[in-house]
């Protein structure tokens, strides 16, 4: 089989979405519904999806994402069982990174929706001819902390910093395996550096409160819990990590309202309370 008989292109023909939905069945416990593919390929602008044709199979494999700030996120990649264990996986991948360049997308975001040893290979095969793309060591990151490999996960974002300073991604996936790894100092500095990148990002904000924290930095921790709120007032673990904070900083009227506030937008739902 030739390279020029495979190709990798948009989505387009009418029988393609029941062939996607088909590699989603047989690939994940909890395959992406009809309804939110036929949404997604109403806004071609903002959503990517794309095939893989090869001979005797219209789709054999498919590729979807977003494009968002001049980025692509590639949020799921599957090949058919059947056509597994030849390259496919790869030859998605290269060529989606093509086309991205090609479109004038600056990074590259890779949150692949596979199994987490699957995902770690094909980052390790694309690191192996090109060391030096920090967003897949960002998504060896990621699969590592998801495994709860923290050490690894840490050298791995890590190694992405080193290459990209500017990415929020590599920063954050850092602080996240710094923190679980209790050195939280480091952590903060790494939040701090993604924070510069993405000042209003919720989970960014969210942690580094609850870095301060657990350094019984009250005073410091209010600032980005406070922060975390103003970006999500409905979140009830914000709310409550508020309410610590201002607890420790013997702010109790505050953290009272804070905590009755996390616990009207947690409360249980009838179908939790008969369980």
């Amino acid at each position: 089989m030739t390279p020029e008989t495979v190709r990798v292109e948009a989505l387009e023909r009418a029988g393609d979405l029941d062939a996607v939905l088909a590699i989603e069945a047989a690939s994940f416990a909890h395959p992406t519904p009809r309804a939110f593919y036929e949404r997604e390929l109403l806004r071609p602008d903002v959503a990517v999806l794309r095939v893989l044709r090869v001979p005797g199979c219209a789709v054999a494999g498919f590729v979807s994402g977003w494009r968002a700030a001049g980025d692509l996120e590639i949020s799921t990649l599957a090949v058919h069982p059947d056509w597994r264990g030849r390259g496919w996986g790869r030859r998605l991948l290269d060529d989606t990174l093509a086309w991205a360049s090609r479109e004038g997308l600056q990074r590259i975001l890779l949150d692949v929706r596979r199994s987490n040893d699957a995902a770690l290979a094909l980052f390790q095969e694309v690191l192996r001819e090109n060391p030096k793309l920090p967003d897949a060591w960002v998504g060896v990151g990621a699969v590592q902390s998801s495994m709860k490999q923290w050490e690894q996960a840490e050298t791995a974002s890590a190694n992405a910093v080193g290459l990209d300073n500017q990415n929020f991604d590599a920063h954050f996936g850092r602080g996240k395996a710094l923190q679980v790894l209790n050195r939280l100092l480091d952590a903060i500095r790494s939040y701090h550096r993604a924070l510069l990148i993405r000042p209003d990002d919720f989970d960014a904000n969210l942690n580094m409160a609850t870095a301060y924290l657990q350094l019984a930095q009250a005073e410091s921790a209010i600032t980005f819990a406070e922060k975390a709120v103003k970006l999500r007032p409905d979140s009830g673990p914000a709310r409550i990590n508020l309410g610590v904070a201002y607890e420790r900083a013997r702010r109790a009227e505050d953290a009272v309202t804070q905590y009755e506030t996390a616990a009207e937008l947690m409360e249980p739902t009838p179908q939790l309370l008969t369980n």
